[in-house]
C-alpha cells in the first residue's frame, strides 16, 4: 500500500512463516524475530528474542510458557539464509537467553556481560529455609551470593516500593 504515513512491504513467506492466532493469520514468532532485524537495533532485537523464549516454571509467582525456543529461532534463520538483515538476526540470536522478563532486564544483562562479567543466571530461584521459593532476582551469581534487580519506573509506586523493601530484607536474610 502507498499512503501517507504507511510503509508497505512485500514478503516472501514460506511454510511455517504464518500461523493462525485467534482466527487471524499472523507471522510466527520466529518469522517476526527475523522481520524485526530490519527495524530494531541489536540490543532491542536481543530483548525481543529474550521475550519470545522467556519461560518460568511453577516455582515462580507467575509461571510463563515460551512462545518459541532458541532452536526454533535458529531454524528460521537457517531457512532464510539470504534474508535482509540476516547478519543482525544471527548476531542477536547469539545473545538471546531464556529468563529475562523485560527489555530493561535484557539491557542490564548485556551491559554486565559487556563490562567483563560472566553471564548471570536469569531469574534464579532462591529457596528459603523452609524449602519454598522466596526470591526470584532478575539476574544472579549464586556462587557469590550476588543478586541483581532492575527497578523500573513502577518501582516508585507506594505498593511496589513496600514490596521492594520486603524483597531487600529477604535478600539480606538469605
Amino acid at each position: 500500500p502507498k499512503r501517507a504515513n504507511v510503509a508497505g512491504h512485500r514478503l516472501d513467506l514460506r511454510t511455517g512463516d504464518v500461523v493462525i492466532l485467534d482466527g487471524v493469520r499472523v507471522t510466527s514468532p520466529e518469522r517476526t524475530f527475523l522481520d524485526l532485524a530490519a527495524t530494531l537495533g541489536l540490543d532491542d532485537l536481543v530483548a525481543a528474542g529474550d521475550s519470545l523464549v522467556s519461560e518460568h516454571g511453577p516455582e515462580f509467582p507467575s509461571p510463563r510458557t515460551a512462545l518459541t525456543s532458541i532452536e526454533a529461532l535458529n531454524a528460521m534463520l537457517l531457512q532464510h539464509q539470504g534474508a535482509r538483515n540476516i547478519r543482525r538476526a544471527r548476531e542477536a540470536l547469539g545473545l538471546v537467553r531464556v529468563g529475562a522478563d523485560s527489555p530493561p532486564e535484557t539491557h542490564m544483562r548485556l551491559a554486565v556481560v559487556r563490562g567483563g562479567l560472566p553471564e548471570p543466571e536469569l531469574n534464579h530461584v532462591v529457596w528459603g529455609p523452609a524449602g519454598a521459593p522466596e526470591l526470584w532476582p532478575d539476574a544472579a551469581y549464586p556462587d557469590y551470593g550476588v543478586a541483581l534487580q532492575y527497578d523500573g519506573v513502577h518501582h516508585g509506586e507506594p505498593g511496589q516500593h513496600l514490596r521492594d523493601i520486603s524483597r531487600a530484607r529477604i535478600t539480606d536474610r538469605l
